[in-house]
């Protein structure tokens, strides 16, 4: 008798979660929630260079767009730039005008660019020398505090070239 009345319980709370699972991946867009608040992003890279080419010694820019595009306020987002060998680092300065938000460590610049809500965009310059004639390629990379809803585009690259 009271096998039933168990089974019927268990039952009810399998459906009972299989209906949040359903709801949170609702539209084929992963949301985990808590209560109403979000707890995913979905950070969006790009990178440039201005000029393309330039003589040695002359300075180029990295330009890196970061947008949230989906989900929630992304938190704790930063910017990663490990610098080629064929470059010189001037400086770095972001859109928010935060100073100190830029800082080199090595060959490795890194930006912290705080919270980005949903639809925000934030643009990281770095500025550099190539000190030696040839193409290079440098990356960069977003990553955040935030669970991250889709990492494809959280990396981007840019070519240039020095005579």
């Amino acid at each position: 008798r009271r096998f039933p009345v168990l089974a019927m319980v268990l039952l009810g709370a399998a459906f009972a979660l299989v209906a949040v699972v359903l709801t949170s991946f609702a539209g084929g867009t992963a949301q985990a929630q808590v209560g109403t608040e979000h707890l995913a992003a979905d950070l969006h890279i790009t990178k440039a260079v201005k000029p393309n080419s330039v003589q040695v010694g002359q300075r180029q820019t990295f330009v890196i767009k970061v947008t949230n595009k989906r989900g929630d306020t992304a938190r704790g987002v930063v910017v990663t730039d490990p610098l080629p060998r064929v470059v010189n680092f001037v400086r770095a300065s972001t859109s928010r005008h935060d100073p100190g938000s830029c800082r080199k460590s090595g060959r490795t610049v890194t930006c912290d660019l705080g919270n980005l809500q949903v639809g925000g965009l934030v643009t990281v310059k770095i500025f550099v020398k190539p000190v030696d004639p040839g193409r290079y390629r440098n990356r960069a990379y977003v990553e955040h505090r935030t669970a991250e809803l889709q990492s494809v585009d959280n990396i981007d690259g840019a070519r240039a070239r020095a005579s």
